[in-house]
């Protein structure tokens, strides 16, 4: 009886212990789920700074790359495109657009150097080449011999706007997955209720200075990225390279066709120029 008396001694300490411990680790997962889901909602610039980070990247549709190294020769004009069009916006956007040299048909002459410099920013590495970029509504001719790309007075026509639907970090990684959205229904009003037109992954790294993103990769978005593995990475299979025509500085080669929706043009030309010289999973 004695000994049946000190057993039972211990069961009530025990209980309580084993109580707390569940309590605290109930309160362990609310306090997870909370910060997961207010991460967001504390943090509505930087959410802000991907999607303007975003609008360069997706605005022009490259196709999915693993990695910029791994990029196809013939694809590069595409990320080359991205990098020609940043300049372009943000010297309008800052409204100091510089006076450059200009031919004889009033292309703005854009030195290699300014173009490999953007790339850089926005891709982590220099291009492995230059070439000309050729779109079905403009063209950025590449001449080897002065090293400039000549750029024309033209619109920027938009494919895709972002809308960004999850995103997860680990360390300076961030898996975005985003929504593209056809520029010609895009309104920023309504944005929540309009169907997308495809989903992505877009991976991109935060800089070790802290200043801004780079693009890392791109995959198209599979079933196994729903909410049901939220906690889990990614699970995307190495992507299918799309391939274009193979760029050219003869304007002999014409651009193929796209399937891509209906661009819708935004009035953005160039100035007039002059001869002078730990991991945290959060949903939308």
């Amino acid at each position: 009886m004695e000994k049946n008396k000190r057993t039972h001694r211990w069961a009530f300490p025990l209980g309580v212990i084993l109580i707390l411990l569940a309590v605290i680790g109930l309160v362990s997962l609310g306090k997870m789920a909370i910060d997961g889901i207010t991460y967001q909602i504390k943090n509505p610039k930087e959410k802000a700074d991907y999607q303007a980070f975003l609008e360069k990247i997706v605005t022009y549709d490259p196709d999915p790359f693993d990695s910029v190294g791994a990029v196809p020769t013939n694809n590069i004009p595409q990320l080359l495109n991205i990098s020609i069009w940043s300049i372009i916006k943000d010297e309008e956007t800052s409204g100091a657009s510089p006076s450059r040299p200009s031919d004889d048909n009033g292309n703005q002459l854009l030195p290699q150097e300014l173009v490999e410099k953007e790339f850089i920013k926005i891709f982590g590495e220099k291009p492995p080449t230059h070439a000309s970029v050729e779109g079905s509504d403009f063209d950025f001719t590449y001449d080897p011999v002065a090293k400039v790309y000549l750029v024309p007075s033209t619109g920027s026509f938009e494919i895709f706007k972002p809308r960004i639907e999850k995103i997860e970090k680990n360390g300076s990684r961030i898996d975005l997955t985003v929504d593209y959205i056809d520029a010609n229904l895009f309104n920023k009003d309504n944005i929540e209720n309009v169907k997308a037109s495809k989903t992505m992954v877009i991976t991109i790294y935060a800089n070790p200075d802290g200043n801004g993103y780079r693009v890392g990769a791109i995959h198209q978005y599979m079933e196994s990225d729903k909410d049901d593995n939220l906690n889990d990475p990614p699970n995307i299979p190495p992507a299918a390279i799309l391939t274009t025509a193979a760029p050219t500085t003869s304007p002999e080669t014409s651009a193929g066709e796209s399937s891509s929706p209906a661009a819708t043009s935004v009035p953005v030309t160039t100035a007039p120029v002059t001869t002078t010289a730990a991991t945290t999973t959060t949903k939308r």
